[in-house]
C-alpha cells in the first residue's frame, strides 16, 4: 500500500479491511448526531428511515472496503443502534411543550421568537415557518365563535399534547 493510500485510511479501518466498529460509529455520530430511541432513528432533520442509514453507512464503506460490504453495513448499522442509543434528547421537558420545531427551525412560543437552527427533536414538523404569512383570519374567526376568550389557552394546550404525543407531556399539559 502506498504512502498516499495509508494516509487517507480512516482510523476506524485495520489491516485486511477490518472494520473497528466503535471506531466507525464514534466516527459517524460526530458527523451525522444521530439518536436511537424508540426503535428509530433522529437526526436534526427528523426521523430517519433505517433504510437511510444503511445507505449513510454503505456511502462510508465502499470506498475502502471492498469484501463482505453488507455484513460489515449491518454488522456497523447494529453497533450504532446501542451507540446512538445512549445519545438521548437534552432538551429540558419545558423547551419541548413551548418549542415548534418546523423544518427551517424552530418557532419558541413562550419568546414569541423563531430561530432557524435545528436541534435534535422527535417531533419535526415537515413545513416551513414563514413569519411573514398572513394571519389565519378564517380559524381565528373560527375560534372567537366557537370558543370563549378564556378557553382559548387550554386548548393550546390540548394541541401541544397532539405535536409532541408522549405521556410526560401529557401530565404537564
Amino acid at each position: 500500500m502506498s504512502e498516499i493510500q495509508e494516509l487517507q485510511k480512516p482510523d476506524w479501518l485495520l489491516p485486511r479491511n477490518i472494520v473497528n466498529e466503535r471506531r466507525f460509529c464514534d466516527a459517524f455520530y460526530k458527523q451525522h448526531y444521530l439518536i436511537y430511541q424508540d426503535g428509530a432513528f433522529y437526526s436534526p432533520e427528523g426521523r430517519l428511515a433505517e433504510e437511510q442509514v444503511k445507505t449513510m453507512i454503505f456511502q462510508e464503506l465502499q470506498e475502502h472496503i471492498q469484501c463482505g460490504l453488507s455484513t460489515k453495513v449491518e454488522n456497523c448499522l447494529g453497533a450504532l443502534r446501542y451507540i446512538a442509543a445512549q445519545n438521548t434528547l437534552k432538551d429540558s421537558l419545558e423547551e419541548k411543550i413551548f418549542t415548534i420545531h418546523a423544518a427551517n427551525g424552530e418557532y419558541y412560543l413562550d419568546r414569541d421568537e423563531f430561530v432557524p437552527i435545528k436541534h435534535l427533536t422527535r417531533y419535526r414538523l415537515p413545513v416551513n415557518y414563514n413569519p411573514q404569512a398572513p394571519k389565519p383570519e378564517k380559524w381565528l374567526a373560527f375560534l372567537s365563535q366557537l370558543l370563549h376568550e378564556e378557553d382559548i389557552p387550554p386548548c393550546r394546550n390540548l394541541w401541544v399534547t397532539v405535536w409532541y404525543p408522549t405521556p410526560l407531556v401529557r401530565r404537564c399539559c
